[in-house]
């Protein structure tokens, strides 16, 4: 069975220009897009969501009212029990889902603070240009779940429920490696169907 361990050097391992066919910025922080990441090993897979927090909860800072907590409370908690891959009758072994949003807002109030009094007016400007992307936080999340599967999963017909569950998201870099081989390919609200043959 893969371990996170397997499915991180075998998905390093994957082709330079792989990569690129799969999605043009994977890994980059785009809303709307997100990277899901698949180790095959015949009825078993491990598998990695990356996203932007803004996908799945509607905000990238720590939650700051009820309706916030809330919402990023039932996110972790479906992403936690739901598999994100349909058509394969996989059940769901273990899963965990991490995110990064006390630690985003936390990175942009400190920058705020260490700058806020420091420049006139006239420089403020000027200088959220010297420093834009050099403290630029974002908050994301992370899922990795490991899924055991009736029959193989390469030939399977595969949807994910993400698209239904998340209306901010609009694509979906996917990238596999397994028992027979590798491939990328994305999926949009209009093509959901993942083929691995």
């Amino acid at each position: 069975m893969p371990s996170s361990r397997w499915l991180a050097a075998t998905l390093f391992s994957l082709p330079l220009s792989l990569s690129t066919q799969a999605a043009e910025g994977l890994g980059a922080h785009v809303h709307g897009q997100a990277q899901l990441q698949l180790a095959i090993e015949g009825s078993s897979v491990e598998l990695l969501l990356d996203s932007p927090a803004y996908n799945l909860v509607g905000f990238e800072h720590a939650p700051q009212n009820d309706a916030e907590k809330a919402a990023l409370a039932d996110t972790r908690h479906w992403l936690e029990r739901t598999p994100l891959l349909d058509g394969a009758d996989c059940q769901l072994e273990t899963a965990s889902a991490s995110h990064t949003l006390a630690e985003a807002d936390e990175a942009h109030h400190d920058h705020a603070e260490a700058h806020g009094h420091e420049h006139e007016h006239e420089h403020e400007h000027e200088h959220e240009h010297e420093h834009e992307g050099e403290h630029d936080s974002h908050g994301e999340f992370e899922v990795i779940q490991r899924l055991s599967c009736d029959g193989s999963v390469a030939s399977a017909s595969l949807t994910t429920p993400l698209f239904e569950r998340f209306d901010a998201l609009q694509r979906l870099d996917v990238q596999w490696v397994g028992d027979q081989g590798q491939g990328a390919q994305v999926l949009t609200r209009e093509r959901r169907a993942l083929s691995m043959e």
